[in-house]
This record gives structure tokens, sequence and C-alpha cells, in this order.
């Protein structure tokens, strides 16, 4: 019992160095744990954007091969049925409201109004830019 109490003596003596080595210790250990765990993460990370990378450059390759020119040929047809469709959309609209805007002969004269008719729809004599 008393050389347990004087090893206790001693510990109690060092006891501040010996917590602070067994702190920094377990800082050290818990730190390198976790940058390993986070060094596989990025490896894993990389290797999975560059399979990707290569994925996209394999196909790049073979964009030689792939029916572009037939599926540009078929889009534009597709876009020039739709915009024949909107087209007629178009007109029956200004068709319907063709009798609902009407200019007010009576307040405006019919001088002014046959002067203003003739330059519908407005779309045709005005000049948009676009910036193409």
């Amino acid at each position: 019992m008393d050389q347990i109490k004087t090893q206790l003596a001693a510990v109690s003596k060092y006891g501040f160095w010996i917590s602070t080595t067994l702190v920094l210790l377990c800082t050290v250990g818990i730190w390198y744990l976790s940058t390993a765990a986070l060094d596989k993460e990025n490896e894993d990370q990389t290797r999975k954007i560059q399979g990707a990378i290569s994925t996209v450059s394999g196909v790049e390759q073979t964009l030689d091969e792939q029916p572009n020119d037939l599926s540009h040929q078929e889009m534009d047809l597709l876009i020039a049925d739709r915009q024949s469709e909107v087209l007629e959309s178009w007109k029956r609209l200004y068709d319907r409201q063709q009798n609902i805007l009407t200019w007010p002969e009576a307040e405006l004269g019919k001088d002014f109004v046959d002067e203003f008719r003739k330059l519908l729809p407005v779309e045709k004599m005005v000049d948009f830019k676009t910036d193409n």
C-alpha cells in the first residue's frame, strides 16, 4: 500500500504535465483520424470526377458517328411545323378580335380611321431590332 502511495504522490506532483500530455496525444489522434477520413473522401471524389471527365471525352471522340445532322433536320421540321401552328393561331386570334378592336368612327372621323386602318397590324409597320 505504501508503494502505491509513493507512486500516486509522484503522479499527483506531475499530474498537470501528465494530463496535458494525454490531452495533446488524444487531440493529435482525433486530428489524424479526421484528416485520414477527409483524405479518403477527397480521393474518392477526385476519382469520380476524373471518371466523368473520361466518359465525356469518350463521347466527344464519337461525336462524328452520332446522327446530329439527321437530328437537326428533324428538329428544323418540327420547329417549322410549330411556327406554322403559332402563325395560324395568331391569325385566328386576329380575326376574332377584328370586330372587337375597332376605331370609334363617330368620335374620330372616317378619314382618320381610314388613314390608320391601313397600318394594321402595327407589328408589320415597326422595325424591331433583334440582337442576333
